[in-house]
């Protein structure tokens, strides 16, 4: 069980800074105008995006490499099959997940809305991505929303290859498409105020 579930607190870990921690720390800045300071200062919007992912990809990995630590050295956990594979899996989901969360960080109005949709989102993925309960325990109905949730790829893109080996496919073209659409929505939707 210690190697099916770590990797899916990985993603877990990430998804929990990038759903809850992220959206409202973007959306404090907005509201307390230090958006406009920015764009009054010339800085452009990819360097705030940009630095705003970083910064979230950077804690997000401290997060993964201390439950990876504790994991392999209490839980019983055993190493991944193939840690190269792990790792290109682990940058491929923290990205997307990250994504997200700066989606979030541009749409939601308030602090509150996005802290309090960011905890929802993370509740329901915790509970219907695989990270929680194995998705053959959940009914049928709530399979099919699990298999619809972006974490969803994530979690069995880490467990492949920490359980195998192995790297999966079709879930690395979800989960960067999953990047891809996030950041370009994002891009666009994103406003100074």
């Amino acid at each position: 069980a210690p190697d099916w579930y770590t990797p899916a607190y990985v993603a877990l870990a990430v998804a929990g800074f990038a759903l809850i921690a992220l959206p409202a720390h973007m959306v404090e800045y907005r509201e307390t105008g230090v958006l406009r300071r920015f764009q009054a200062s010339g800085v452009p919007r990819g360097a705030v995006l940009g630095a705003q992912m970083i910064v979230a990809l950077l804690v997000s990995t401290v997060g993964a490499a201390l439950l990876l630590g504790a994991a392999l050295l209490f839980a019983g956990a055993s190493s991944p099959a193939d840690p190269a594979v792990f790792a290109a899996a682990y940058a491929l989901g923290a990205v997307a997940i990250t994504t997200i969360g700066v989606l979030l960080g541009t749409l939601l109005p308030t602090t509150r809305s996005a802290q309090a949709v960011g905890l929802l989102l993370w509740f329901v993925v915790l509970f219907l991505s695989g990270s929680g309960p194995p998705p053959e325990v959940l009914p049928e109905g709530l399979r099919t929303i699990g298999d619809w949730l972006p974490l969803t790829p994530v979690v069995r893109l880490l467990q492949e290859p920490w359980l195998t080996g192995e790297w999966l496919v079709r879930e690395s073209l979800v989960v960067a498409g999953v990047a891809a659409v996030s950041g370009a929505v994002a891009w666009f939707a994103y406003r100074w105020e």
